[in-house]
């Protein structure tokens, strides 16, 4: 049974915060102790070394391409809104995906993501009119530079996803 944080169809990968240290120095020559961040489907890690932080991001490739498309998608609103993006980084292969396992032996796929300051929506309190006014704005702004976007469509089995729905409410 997949915990709260978990998809029925795609567990998280198991990485330790000293398995993350150790790819983050092999894969992106970071030298820094990982703080683990929240994420549904990927195992995520802080992590700041003298470049400046860095998200390091683990996951089980939810089908092909997708994460693929994810880098697309970054790039697209890098060049079309003036919304912060996270930019993808190169590992010192040279590549924006790497290949790995994770502390269980699992096939599992690593990039590392520029770091964007900031609070979560949950943590803020009280949210003044102000700020839902420019979350807003934003979520337009974002809506208008993704309207022509066509890439195939990659099937994914995510608890967000209104088809779960159901599901999601009977695991509770």
């Amino acid at each position: 049974m997949p915990t709260g944080s978990e998809t029925a169809a795609t567990p998280r990968p198991r990485i330790a915060p000293s398995s993350a240290r150790r790819l983050a120095k092999e894969l992106f020559g970071i030298d820094a102790e990982p703080l683990e961040l929240p994420g549904e489907s990927d195992r995520n890690f802080r992590i700041v070394g003298e470049r400046g932080p860095f998200v390091l991001k683990v996951g089980i490739d939810a089908g092909p391409g997708a994460l693929e498309r994810e880098l697309e998608v970054l790039e697209l609103l890098r060049g079309r809104a003036s919304l912060p993006v996270p930019e993808p980084q190169r590992s010192l292969s040279g590549a924006w995906i790497e290949s790995i396992r994770d502390d269980d032996g699992a096939a599992c796929r690593a990039r590392l993501l520029s770091w964007l300051p900031g609070r979560l929506l949950s943590q803020v309190r009280p949210r003044p009119r102000e700020l839902l006014v420019d979350l807003g704005r934003r979520l337009g702004e974002l809506d208008r530079a993704l309207a022509d976007l066509r890439l195939a469509p990659v099937e994914r089995d995510l608890d967000w996803d209104l088809v779960n729905a159901e599901r999601v409410l009977r695991r509770g």
